[in-house]
């Protein structure tokens, strides 16, 4: 997969390059479309990628803004420490309402994100790392102390309280899908404590 987005990624910068840079001569008379009118209002673009390692993902996906009172509070526990390592970052889903596993564990609070930087595996360390020294989270027994590695993806739990409430949280790095999930779990599972 990260293979094909590099060659596709080369591929248009070649595009880009050998063609794209010279212009017609009628090209050269014609005035360009801000020179035409002041008056028209300005387009919001996308921004666009500038660097091999930007993800292109996140140029297509529209951002959201977390709506429920816990969103919001996970969004602003997170988003600072994910701009930090990542660069840009967009919210893309947020749960509406609670979801129970088959073992009986509830979902919460789920939120979707897609950051600017292309994701690895690693990166999972790097939040989890992150979320503790920055944020005050504290390994949850969940998923274990440590980051949990699969062939395409990371996963960790964290504890966390702030101001509005507690949270039990499971964080996957996922490198195949280039996004990052947040889990919020109802308080009070065996899965959080020792056994």
């Amino acid at each position: 997969m990260r293979i094909l987005i590099l060659a596709l990624i080369t591929v248009c910068f070649a595009a880009i390059f050998s063609g794209g840079c010279k212009k017609k001569e009628s090209d050269k008379a014609r005035p360009t479309p801000q020179s035409q009118s002041s008056a028209e209002p300005t387009r919001q673009t996308q921004p666009q990628m500038m660097n091999i390692s930007d993800n292109p993902a996140f140029f297509t996906v529209t951002a959201i803004s977390p709506k429920a009172p816990e969103a919001k509070d996970l969004d602003n526990l997170f988003r600072p420490v994910m701009a930090k390592l990542f660069g840009e970052v967009k919210l893309v889903e947020e749960s509406q309402a609670p979801q129970t596993k088959t073992d009986g564990e509830v979902v919460e609070n789920r939120l979707v994100y897609v950051v600017r930087l292309i994701l690895t595996p690693q990166e999972g360390d790097n939040l989890h790392a992150a979320m503790k020294k920055e944020q005050g989270c504290v390994s949850s027994p969940r998923i274990g102390s440590k980051p949990a590695h699969f062939k395409t993806f990371t996963l960790f739990s964290l504890m966390k309280t702030t101001s509005l409430r507690g949270y039990s949280l499971v964080v996957k790095v996922d490198a195949d899908k280039q996004r990052i999930e947040i889990e919020s779990y109802k308080l009070g599972s065996k899965y959080d404590r020792l056994m």
